[in-house]
C-alpha cells in the first residue's frame, strides 16, 4: 500500500519532464510536416490521379502561415524540367514560401474557359495544400511560362478570390476572354513579356496588358527588349516575380477551402 504513493509522485514528475523531452513546439511541428523537395506527389483528383512537384522550405515548421506560389509549366514542359530552367526552388527556399508545380496532362493545360479539369485540379490541390501545411491565405499566388503563363491568366480570372495576384510570363491571355475577363476581384498582375519572342509575340503581351487595363486591374507591364520566348533568368526575374508577390497581398478576408476530400501520396 505504501507504494502506491511514490508510484504517484514518480508518475508526475515524468509528466513535468515530458515537454523538455519533447523539444520545442516547433520541433513538433516539423516532424508532423515533411520538409524539403518532393519531386512526385500524386493526389486523386475526381477518377483520376494528377502530378505535382513540392518544395517545402523550413520556415513552414513554425506557427506562423507561409505563402503559397503556384508555378505552372509550358507546353510540351513538365514540373521537374520547369523547376530545373527557372530555378524557383532555390527563390522558394531562401524565402520561405510553400511552392508548388502542378503537371499538366499531356504536357500542356486546358484552354477552355468553362468546365476546366485544371482548374478543379488547382481546387483539389490548394485544399489538399491547406489542411496539411500554414497556408497564409491572403498570399496565395500564381505564375506560369508560355502556356503556362496563360493558364496562369485563365486560372487567376477564375480563381480571384483565392488568388493574391498574377505573374504571367510569355503568356497570351487567351480567346477565353474574347467576352471580358470578368474575374469577381480585380487582382493585381504582373505581365512579362520578351520584346524580341517569336512565339507570343510583343504584341500578345501588349494585348494582354491592356485587356487587365480595360477592366480595372492594376496591372505592371514588363517588356524585356532583345528576349526571345524564354524565362528571364539574365534579368532576376525570379526576385522580381517575387518582389510583386510580396508587395501584393490580399487585403480582404479569405474564406478557408472547403474540407480535403482528396487522396494522395506522401508528403
Amino acid at each position: 500500500m505504501k507504494a502506491r504513493p511514490a508510484l504517484a509522485v514518480l508518475l508526475l514528475l515524468l509528466l513535468s519532464l515530458a515537454p523538455a523531452a519533447g523539444g520545442p513546439p516547433e520541433a513538433a511541428l516539423a516532424q508532423r510536416r515533411r520538409l524539403g523537395v518532393f519531386p512526385t506527389v500524386r493526389l486523386r483528383v475526381g477518377r483520376g490521379v494528377r502530378l505535382f512537384r513540392l518544395v517545402v522550405p523550413p520556415a513552414a515548421a513554425r506557427r506562423a502561415p507561409v505563402p503559397l506560389v503556384f508555378a505552372f509549366h509550358g507546353f510540351s514542359q513538365e514540373k521537374d524540367g520547369f523547376a530545373r530552367y527557372t530555378r524557383l526552388d532555390r527563390l522558394a527556399q531562401r524565402e520561405g514560401f510553400i511552392l508548388v508545380y502542378p503537371n499538366g496532362v499531356g504536357r500542356q493545360w486546358d484552354q477552355r474557359g468553362r468546365g476546366n479539369p485544371d482548374v478543379a485540379f488547382f481546387d483539389a490541390l490548394y485544399r489538399y495544400l491547406a489542411a496539411r501545411y500554414p497556408i497564409d491565405r491572403a498570399r496565395v499566388y500564381a505564375t506560369g511560362f508560355s502556356m503556362g503563363g496563360f493558364f496562369t491568366n485563365l486560372l487567376a480570372a477564375q480563381r480571384s478570390e483565392v488568388l493574391a495576384a498574377a505573374a504571367p510570363h510569355s503568356g497570351w491571355i487567351g480567346r477565353w476572354a474574347a467576352g471580358g475577363i470578368n474575374a469577381r476581384r480585380k487582382y493585381p498582375v504582373l505581365v512579362i513579356q520578351g520584346g524580341a519572342d517569336r512565339v507570343v509575340s510583343p504584341s500578345a503581351g501588349r494585348e494582354t496588358r491592356d485587356r487587365y487595363l480595360q477592366e480595372g486591374h492594376a496591372v505592371t507591364y514588363l517588356e524585356i527588349p532583345g528576349l526571345g520566348h524564354e524565362w528571364a533568368a539574365r534579368e532576376a526575374i525570379n526576385e522580381r516575380i517575387w518582389a510583386f508577390f510580396r508587395e501584393h497581398p490580399r487585403e480582404e478576408h479569405v474564406p478557408d477551402p472547403d474540407p480535403v476530400e482528396v487522396g494522395a501520396s506522401e508528403p
